[in-house]
């Protein structure tokens, strides 16, 4: 089976899950069941309270045609959605309350070809509160709504075990936990107050899951500006790599070293892009941001072609 995978990271909205608009030729098998198989993993089985959760949805065309695949629709839509259910709770669906607003490209998957998104989950909007608020072991699953034209496609449940924090880690918890930690995050807002929060995490409690994505959240916020602050792309570079020296396994890795890649690149020092983005194309390699990876790599090809050759 051929893949086509996109990892589809935070920034600067990404805890919506991957949704995907459908337009198929019509057709009499259209209207008697949906097209797209449906499943959903976590590189993690178990997590912290409140520590962000990475989804990851695979859709497969099952159908005998081309199905053509608009994420940025389909995310207005609500056509695909992520449902939890908490310990003894039935379930409702997950809501970052807000819209992925960056065009992305459609595309096209042949019968049989496969889509990943990676999504991380972290906020749930309406209630206020973080997705996995309290120890126990969660149910997820995803839906892709036929409304009417075809029977929804539910995918099987995915079971997340969440625990409670150490003593350490309930301390960092509660610098975490917060509102506005969850603004940064979703790229809605930098209130100093976030971070601040942040950057006590990581400096307090290093080994802490939680420093894990404050040290993402606080690197990803150097690479763009905000008003009248400019980027900082020396501070990200320390940021992202103190990450990777404290947890080389980081599920967002790959998206790390694209990042670093990109920041080498733009100061001129090809060799160490060269290896970031090997190192993120070994990470995704079938994956959107493989591709990126891979584009870049091409690009450094062109301009300087690696010594010796």
């Amino acid at each position: 089976m051929r893949t086509k995978n996109r990892s589809i990271v935070v920034a600067p909205a990404i805890l919506a899950v991957a949704a995907a608009l459908l337009t198929i030729p019509p057709s009499p098998a259209t209207a008697q069941h949906t097209p797209l198989g449906l499943s959903i993993s976590s590189p993690e089985s178990s997590y912290l309270v409140a520590e962000p959760v990475v989804i990851r949805l695979l859709l497969t065309n099952r159908s005998d045609a081309a199905v053509t695949l608009s994420p940025e629709l389909a995310l207005e839509t609500e056509l695909t959605t992520l449902w939890i259910a908490a310990p003894g709770e039935d379930f409702v669906p997950y809501d970052p309350g807000f819209v992925e607003e960056p065009s992305r490209p459609q595309v096209t998957l042949e019968p049989g070809e496969t889509l990943d998104h990676d999504q991380l989950v972290l906020y749930h909007w309406p209630e206020r509160r973080f997705a996995f608020p309290e120890p126990g072991t969660y149910r997820v699953k995803v839906v892709h709504h036929g409304f009417g034209v075809r029977p929804d496609a539910v995918s099987p449940t995915l079971e997340l075990t969440i625990g409670a924090p150490s003593a350490s880690d309930a301390a960092a918890l509660e610098l975490f936990e917060d509102r506005q930690v969850a603004l940064l995050a979703l790229g809605l807002d930098e209130p100093q107050e976030a971070v601040s929060r942040l950057e006590t995490l990581a400096r307090r409690y290093p080994t802490s899951p939680y420093s894990d994505y404050a040290r993402f959240f606080l690197a990803r916020r150097q690479t763009h500006g905000h008003f009248a602050r400019r980027p900082n792309p020396e501070k990200a570079q320390e940021l992202y790599e103190e990450l990777l020296r404290q947890r080389p396994e980081f599920p967002l890795a790959g998206q790390v070293y694209y990042e670093l890649g990109k920041i080498f690149l733009d100061r001129n020092e090809p060799a160490r892009a060269r290896e970031s983005l090997d190192r993120a194309l070994q990470l995704s390699s079938d994956t959107l941001l493989g591709a990126h990876s891979r584009r870049l790599l091409e690009h450094l090809e062109r301009i300087e072609p690696p010594k010796g050759e």
